[in-house]
């Protein structure tokens, strides 16, 4: 049942309430004065303490005081024969359980005690049950510690398989367009010339067959021009040659140009007076996510016009592309159809770079590109203060210059 400390100096009461809390099945400590209750406190474990506040030597108060500083968990019961406000008061403070007058019966000391220990009993279950929480609690930390941290790797290794995914796919188009140029392009110029040959080998000889096979030699050659002129464009759109040949600037600009020939895209170019010489991978980098955007209007903003604008700040190299399109709501776009800019994104990761886009719909898009700048200068063969092919940014009429955040 319970450990109860029995204090009293009286000794017939003692034997008399001792005889009965053993019978109820309660394990009882006697003691007949304060030093000896004290000494019990403090070498036994109690559920219980019943003490008279007379105990001779001292005060139930003292021994009340010593258990709440020693083992607080204990309950404890006065019993007085005299009781006073004094009394009461002081043993409000010390969080005394009960007070019990004296004479009582047995039956209701039996049921104070069975009170206390069930009070005793509960608060060492809310401690044990505070004890597996924290338990608990440590380890989801635990967990979810190491689940951020393995979080945290695979995303630094999708990082990385996507970097090298996509050197791979460069390294790939880089050696189709390769291919396409040396094999294609070339063959295709040897059958130009051997037609161009024939042509001017048949027109001496006799009219009649001649004159059909020159026919079926002219049908030829606009054949041959073109797919001349798709492999070279094929070659360009794979890894364009003025990317690697020219630089950067140069790329943009026949990028630029492009889309106007093939789509009648209004675009309006501006980019630094100074020739940039970028790191290979930093320039194909701002290179690919221009056409990504480019892309992006052509499918999806059903726009008009578009400003592409290069130019450093701070330290940075600044691309931003800007239409006049029918805008989108960033927040809402779902996965499936935000693959570009998800591409746009991992393509700067590896540059300490950013991809800010603002978009409203009705209002286009804005797509913000920031890489950390490290370059080298050179003059020029464009000159001037600013490298404009249709007017300042600003000069497009009905668009608004960019205005996207950092």
């Amino acid at each position: 049942m319970a450990v109860i400390l029995l204090a009293d100096d009286e000794q017939g009461l003692l034997t008399i309430l001792g005889a009965g809390l053993k019978q109820a099945g309660h394990e009882v400590i006697e003691a007949t004065d304060a030093d000896e209750a004290i000494r019990c406190v403090e070498r036994y474990s109690l559920d219980v303490a019943l003490l008279d506040i007379m105990l001779g030597t001292g005060s139930g108060l003292d021994v009340a005081r010593h258990i709440r500083d020693w083992r607080p968990d204990v309950r404890v019961i006065l019993m007085t024969g005299e009781p006073n406000f004094a009394s009461a008061q002081k043993s409000v403070s010390l969080r005394i359980f009960d007070y019990l007058v004296k004479p009582f019966e047995l039956p209701v000391v039996l049921e104070v005690i069975r009170q206390a220990a069930a009070a005793k009993a509960r608060d060492r279950e809310h401690v044990v049950l505070l004890k597996e929480r924290e338990s608990i609690h440590e380890d989801l930390e635990r967990r979810v510690r190491m689940r951020t941290a393995e979080l945290k790797q695979s995303t630094v290794n999708l990082h990385a398989l996507t970097a090298r995914l996509q050197d791979v796919r460069e390294e790939e188009r880089k050696a189709l367009a390769r291919e396409l140029h040396d094999v294609f392009g070339q063959k295709l110029t040897a059958l130009q010339i051997d037609l161009s040959w024939l042509d001017r080998k048949l027109r001496p000889a006799q009219p009649g067959l001649v004159a059909e096979l020159q026919d079926k030699i002219v049908a030829m050659m606009p054949l041959v021009e073109q797919l001349t002129e798709m492999t070279q464009s094929i070659c360009a759109s794979l890894r364009p040659g003025l990317l690697d040949e020219l630089g950067l600037l140069a790329a943009i600009e026949w990028q630029v140009e492009e889309c106007e020939r093939r789509t009648g895209l209004k675009c309006a170019l501006s980019m630094p007076s100074e020739d940039l010489v970028l790191e290979r991978d930093d320039a194909l980098a701002l290179f690919r996510i221009l056409q990504e955007a480019l892309t992006n209007v052509i499918r999806h903003a059903q726009a008009t016009q578009v400003i592409i604008r290069l130019q450093i700040i701070a330290g940075e190299l600044e691309l931003v592309v800007q239409d006049n399109g029918r805008g989108f709501a960033p927040e809402a776009c779902p996965v499936s159809k935000a693959l570009g800019l998800l591409s746009m994104r991992e393509r700067v990761i590896g540059f300490q770079g950013t991809v800010n886009i603002q978009s409203k719909p009705g209002q286009g898009t804005a797509v913000q590109v920031r890489m950390p700048l490290v370059r080298q200068v050179v003059t020029s063969a464009h000159g001037g203060n600013l490298f404009d092919r249709q007017g300042p940014a600003a000069g497009v009429a009905g668009l608004a210059p960019a205005h996207v955040g950092g």
